[in-house]
C-alpha cells in the first residue's frame, strides 16, 4: 500500500529531512520506506514550499493509526534539533482520493 504524506510549510519540514529520519529508524523502516516526490506539486494542489513525501508499506499490513504515530514521533525529533525549548504540536488528517489516502500533516490550531 503507499501513502503519500503532505506536511504543511507552516511546519519549517522539508521532504529531504523527513525522509531521512524516517528511513534511518528501524522501527518505521519496517512499516514502509519513505521517498521523497520528485513531480511537480503543483499536480496535487500543493504549494512548491510543501513536502511531499511517499511511503510505501507492506500491503494492508500496517494499521494507518501506526503510520499516523510513526509520523508524529519523526515530526516531534524534528522539531526538537530545530528548538528543543519548545516543540511544536500537529495535526493529522487523512483524505481519500481517487488513487489512494494522503497523509496531511499541519501545525495543530489550539
Amino acid at each position: 500500500m503507499e501513502y503519500k504524506i503532505a506536511l504543511s510549510p507552516d511546519l519549517n519540514i522539508n521532504s529531504h529531512d523527513f525522509v531521512a529520519i524516517w528511513n534511518s529508524d528501524p522501527k518505521s523502516l519496517d512499516a514502509g520506506k519513505a521517498e521523497e516526490i520528485k513531480y511537480s506539486k503543483e499536480a496535487f494542489g500543493m504549494s512548491p514550499d510543501q513536502a511531499l513525501i511517499l511511503l510505501q508499506t507492506v500491503a494492508g499490513a500496517i494499521a494507518l493509526d501506526l503510520i499516523k504515530d510513526l509520523i508524529k514521533d519523526k515530526i516531534k525529533s524534528i522539531f526538537e534539533k530545530q528548538a528543543p525549548e519548545k516543540p511544536g504540536n500537529i495535526s493529522i488528517n487523512i483524505i481519500n482520493n481517487y488513487d489512494g489516502q494522503i497523509i496531511v500533516v499541519t501545525p495543530d490550531q489550539e
